[in-house]
């Protein structure tokens, strides 16, 4: 499996349904007992998503995670896919 870097743009974020993989990853652990910022980096990680907002990476990792962390998180990735819906889109048309 290879991990891509939390900058590189993700062009394959939508599964054939058309939803977003990175955030149902994300959803598979929220709401776990104690859950921290550095958890969740590692779970998105491990699933193949390692795509969080910038402002993440000045964390510890220790911290939790509030709610208002992972609304931030999720926005995040829903952006991500705009962008790569924006991009696949851009490359059709020049095409």
């Amino acid at each position: 499996m290879s991990i891509t870097k939390a900058t590189e743009p993700q062009a394959s974020l939508l599964d054939s349904d058309g939803e977003n993989k990175a955030v149902r990853c994300f959803l598979m652990l929220y709401g776990s007992n104690g859950l921290t910022v550095g958890k969740m980096r590692q779970h998105m990680t491990r699933c193949g998503y390692p795509l969080w907002p910038h402002d993440f990476n000045a964390l510890s990792g220790e911290e939790h995670l509030t709610k208002a962390d992972a609304q931030t998180w999720i926005r995040y990735l829903l952006d991500r896919e705009i962008q790569g819906c924006s991009q696949s889109a851009s490359e059709l048309q020049g095409a």
